[in-house]
This record gives structure tokens, C-alpha cells and sequence, in this order.
């Protein structure tokens, strides 16, 4: 009789820690899927706290990229102007000649010499930093 009382004891014990262990992982896994939330809300503060600093950035850049074109623009405008106003052949041909260098390229992907790190800015918005 006590060896069938030790025996149920003890299967009651190992239940109860069964019991006991199940709820701890639980209780764990709570805590880890918590943990991983707040990772989370925090690498996305990180993100939006780098696109707020590269903000003032890629307003430089463009901000230096419309001065440049505000200068071509006028020098175009010039050059054309002298180009109509030019009454002889060689009045013509010098407006030509320094109307030439200020025309935008034809064709293609048009070069930002005010702000060559504008496409860098460009390639890491769209595709992240490298």
C-alpha cells in the first residue's frame, strides 16, 4: 500500500512540474514575442529618424540643382535673344557660338552638376544605404 502511495505522489509531482514548466515557457514566449515588438517599434524610430535627417540633404541638393538651372536657363535665354536681335552674319554666328555651350544635351539622363550627390541620395531612398 505505501509503495502504491509513493508511486501516485510522485506521478502527481511530475505532472505538476509538467504543468509548472508548460506555463514558465509560456509565460517565455510572452515575453520574448514583447521584447521583439518593442525591437521592432525601434528599428522603425531609427528609419524614420534617418529619412528626417537626409530631409535637409536632398533639399540642398535640389535647391543647388535649381540655382544651376535657373543660371542655364538665363544664359539661354541671352544667347537666343542676341541670336534674334543679330542683324549681320557675324553677329549671328557669335550669338550661335555661345549659345551653343549653354543647351541642354538632347537626349538621355541630363547630368546634376550642381548636386552630384543627388543620385546617391536617389539610389539610397530607393534601394536603402548601401
Amino acid at each position: 500500500m505505501l509503495g502504491i502511495l509513493i508511486i501516485v505522489v510522485l506521478a502527481v509531482l511530475l505532472v505538476a512540474i509538467a504543468i509548472i514548466g508548460y506555463g514558465i515557457g509560456i509565460y517565455n514566449g510572452f515575453v520574448q514575442l514583447r521584447n521583439n515588438i518593442q525591437k521592432s517599434w525601434a528599428n522603425i524610430d531609427v528609419l524614420l529618424k534617418q529619412r528626417s535627417d537626409e530631409l535637409p540633404k536632398l533639399i540642398a541638393s535640389v535647391k543647388g540643382y535649381l540655382k544651376h538651372e535657373k543660371t542655364v536657363l538665363e544664359e539661354l535665354t541671352k544667347a537666343r535673344t542676341a541670336l534674334l536681335s543679330a542683324k549681320t552674319n557675324d553677329a549671328k554666328a557669335k550669338a550661335d557660338l555661345r549659345g551653343r555651350g549653354e543647351l541642354p544635351e538632347p537626349e538621355g539622363e541630363r547630368e546634376l552638376r550642381a548636386a552630384p550627390d543627388a543620385h546617391q541620395q536617389h539610389r539610397e531612398r530607393a534601394c536603402g544605404p548601401p
